[in-house]
């Protein structure tokens, strides 16, 4: 009897994806349900809010799990007239709906969905994983699509056979790992043969400043942090161009311009508060996706994504 994964996910699935859900774990399903996903292998994980739960705790993206809780729409394109979140998809990724549709996504750091929303609303299967809380939120923000489901689980450490993925993205993630290569090795296996991979990470010319301060900052409770960030953003855009103000945004860098004063905290807030803030050459990236054995090798709009295909095999 072919296995029902809708009570899973809290909604009638596409066929086409849930038989691709079926196909991806490194073991079959045996059995499932609205609290339990459970493997011919033995093994099993909890069922929360209709997320697989592959992990116990947020470990060490905490900062995450408290921002994305709270900031649930700020970067989604559907809460949204401006449509930033799309351009920045463009930018980074090079994809365009033709190129999207009918491929099955994995979406290594998914955080509240904003991509993973875009690759579904252009006919994409997509698979959202992440190690915070954010989850709930995207499966909430998911939810109306029958093409995405959403897993909490350690991009170290997926549960997904390999090279089960026709792509695999991850857009301001990687470098918030301990290791920021390495983690991206790790998801080089999964993509098929003929697929391809693409990330974003932070441009060391542009990001390394906010390095000095992750040390101190990482540190301070999240609500007070946030708390000042929402203070000094309202400050900064209701002061543009201050003498003092331009001063002090050279010593801890951050941006005034965007289209909301919610969006500015957040951005002020992600930049500061991660355990983990790595910072990359375009060159360097490019260089690892050599030593990956990928090809067709080539940057995009926005400085430091990287795209890459996996060749066939002979």
């Amino acid at each position: 009897m072919p296995i029902d994964l809708n009570a899973t996910f809290g909604k009638t699935l596409d066929p086409v994806f849930a038989e691709k859900l079926g196909q991806i774990f490194k073991a079959p399903i045996r059995a499932c349900d609205a609290e339990r996903l459970e493997f011919t292998d033995g093994t099993s994980v909890p069922v929360v809010n209709h997320v697989p739960r592959f992990v116990s705790s947020d470990q060490y993206v905490k900062s995450f799990s408290f921002q994305w809780t709270k900031y649930t729409t700020a970067q989604h394109n559907s809460a949204h007239a401006s449509k930033l979140s799309r351009r920045d998809f463009i930018g980074k990724f090079g994809l365009s709906p033709e190129q999207v549709k009918g491929r099955l996504f994995l979406d290594a750091g998914c955080g509240t969905g904003r991509v993973s929303e875009i690759l579904a609303e252009w006919g994409a299967y997509v698979i959202g994983v992440d190690l915070s809380d954010s989850v709930d939120v995207a499966q909430h923000q998911l939810v109306r699509f029958p093409t995405a489901a959403v897993l909490q689980a350690d991009i170290a450490n997926l549960p997904f056979r390999p090279e089960c993925f026709d792509m695999v993205i991850s857009t301001g993630v990687l470098h918030h790992t301990p290791d920021t290569r390495g983690y991206a090795a790790k998801l080089v296996p999964l993509v098929k043969a003929g697929g391809e991979f693409a990330i974003w990470v932070y441009d060391s010319r542009i990001f390394s400043r906010r390095k000095e301060w992750i040390p101190f900052t990482s540190r301070v409770p999240h609500k007070a942090f946030n708390d000042w960030c929402v203070w000094i953003s309202d400050v900064a855009r209701a002061n543009r161009g201050h003498p003092l103000l331009e001063m002090f945004i050279r010593q801890m860098p951050f941006t005034t311009h965007h289209e909301t004063a919610l969006r500015s905290a957040l951005t002020l807030f992600d930049s500061y508060t991660p355990s983990y803030h790595g910072v990359h050459s375009e060159e360097e990236v490019t260089q690892w996706f050599r030593e990956f054995g990928l090809t067709d090798i080539h940057t995009n709009a926005i400085s430091t994504s990287v795209r890459g295909r996996k060749p066939l095999q002979v």
